[in-house]
């Protein structure tokens, strides 16, 4: 319970990029950030809907820990 509110759950892209970072970085030693990032929204277009419904669950779990915790914040501020 500090000043700051809690911070908001991440969207299903961005988990998966946070996973998939140092492996499109690894294999592609000289990207840049740019090209990174490309590579990884490749990555994710590719996926199927089945293989995204992980990262979507895990978005949405996030979300609902959000929401808690920004109760309990609010209740202490």
């Amino acid at each position: 319970t500090g000043s700051e509110p809690p911070k908001k759950g991440r969207p299903a892209k961005a988990i998966f990029d946070s996973e998939e970072r140092a492996a499109v970085k690894t294999q592609n030693p000289n990207a840049n950030s740019s090209e990174v990032n490309n590579l990884l929204a490749a990555k994710w277009n590719a996926l199927s809907e089945d293989d995204r419904v992980v990262y979507k669950k895990r978005a949405a779990a996030e979300k609902e820990a959000h929401k808690e915790k920004l109760a309990l914040w609010r209740n202490a501020n």
